[in-house]
């Protein structure tokens, strides 16, 4: 549930802890939407310790994820367009934005939330756009490996200019580039990608409760 806080490397910026893409916690509220359990008090608990593991990584993908399933964990959709359970429901939402936008924030999180309303104005999402554009600008496949890619081992050559240290900028090698979907095809080539596609279609088709689906 927390990530690596006793070893040096994982403290980041501004006190930030550099910790896992994907948190249990997420995996295990999605496992309860799977099977239609309710709220019990062990998630609770799981619950409370994923929202440190989240507040020591400042992760916003990982709030929003966590977010949005315990929202449906927690809403009853048959419920949903009754007078009092909307009400509620839009009195938490407001509350919620208003905590989020409030001085009681930490400012490494007060910091990000412009981007929550502006998400193209994001420097990672700039960056991350910057790398796609220079990998497809560069690529040079065949036939063949628009087909079935380069195998394993494909990486991508990117440089990253930094406007405030010059003297930072240089060139990355990325042997899993963030782009996912661009990483795919770069190593399996169309016939990679439209498994994935394919695959997630129909894990799509196998999850039965409608919530789940939602969260998946």
């Amino acid at each position: 549930m927390f990530p690596n806080i006793w070893s040096y490397k994982t403290i980041g910026f501004g006190g930030r802890v550099y910790g896992p893409a994907i948190i249990a916690i997420n995996v295990l509220l999605f496992y309860y939407l799977l099977e239609g359990k309710p709220f019990d008090r062990k998630l609770i608990i799981a619950s409370l310790l994923g929202l440190v593991s989240i507040a020591l990584t400042t992760n916003f993908m990982n709030l929003a994820v966590f977010s949005v399933l315990v929202t449906l964990l927690v809403i009853n959709l048959k419920k949903v367009f009754n007078p009092i359970y909307f009400t509620a429901i839009i009195l938490t939402f407001i509350i919620v934005l208003w905590f989020l936008n409030s001085p009681f924030v930490p400012d490494l999180v007060s910091s990000k939330m412009k981007y929550v309303y502006r998400p193209w104005e994001y420097g990672s999402l700039k960056t991350r756009l910057d790398d796609f554009n220079q990998i497809v600008a560069k690529e040079n496949f065949g036939p063949f490996k628009k087909l079935f890619g380069e195998g394993f081992g494909a990486s991508s050559q990117i440089y990253r200019y930094n406007p405030i240290a010059v003297s930072l900028s240089r060139t990355y090698s990325f042997q899993e580039i963030d782009n996912g979907f661009y990483y795919l095809y770069h190593r399996g080539g169309w016939t990679l990608f439209m498994i994935f596609i394919l695959s997630h279609l129909y894990l799509m088709y196998r999850i039965t409760p409608f919530k789940a689906k939602l969260g998946f």
